[in-house]
C-alpha cells in the first residue's frame, strides 16, 4: 500500500496511543469541570454544579448531567475560546430579536400599498398637455 497506512486512499491515519487518549480525556474532563458552573449559570459555583449533577432532582438537573457526561461544557468552552467573535455576534443578533427587520418589511409594504392606491384611485391627469389631440397642433408649413 503506501506510507499513509494500509488504506488505498493515500490519506495518513493518526492513531493515538492509549496513554495519549487517556491524557486527552483528562484534559477535556478538567476543562469540562471548570467551564460547567459558568455555562450552566450556577450561582454557587462548582459545589452547586457537582451537587446538581450527582443527585439530579429536576429535569433541568438531569439535562445538566447529560451535558456533563457528554462533555458539552468543555466543547462549548473550547469553541468559544477558538472563535470569540462568534459569541459577540450571536449576542448582538439576539439583543433586538429581529424586530427591526419586521418593522422594515411592514414599512415597505405600507409604502407599496400607498403607491398602488395612488395609481389606481388617483386623478387621471395626462402627462403631456398636447398629447393625443391633433387640433392643438400647428399646421404644417407648405412644401414648395
Amino acid at each position: 500500500s503506501g506510507a499513509g497506512g494500509a488504506g488505498s486512499s493515500g490519506a495518513a491515519t493518526f492513531v493515538d496511543s492509549p496513554e495519549e487518549a487517556r491524557l486527552r480525556n483528562m484534559c477535556l474532563s478538567g476543562i469540562n469541570t471548570l467551564a460547567a458552573p459558568k455555562k450552566a449559570g450556577c450561582a454557587g459555583g462548582l459545589l452547586e454544579m457537582v451537587t446538581a449533577i450527582c443527585t439530579p432532582g429536576s429535569d433541568g438537573a438531569r439535562e445538566l448531567r447529560k451535558k456533563w457526561e457528554k462533555k458539552d461544557f468543555a466543547k462549548d468552552a473550547i469553541f468559544e475560546s477558538l472563535f470569540p467573535d462568534l459569541k459577540k455576534y450571536s449576542e448582538e443578533s439576539n439583543a433586538d430579536s429581529g424586530m427591526k427587520e419586521v418593522w422594515i418589511v411592514l414599512a415597505v409594504l405600507v409604502l407599496f400599498f400607498i403607491v398602488v392606491a395612488l395609481i389606481v384611485f388617483g386623478p387621471s391627469v395626462p402627462l403631456y398637455a398636447g398629447q393625443g389631440s391633433s387640433a392643438a397642433a400647428p399646421p404644417a408649413p407648405p412644401v414648395p
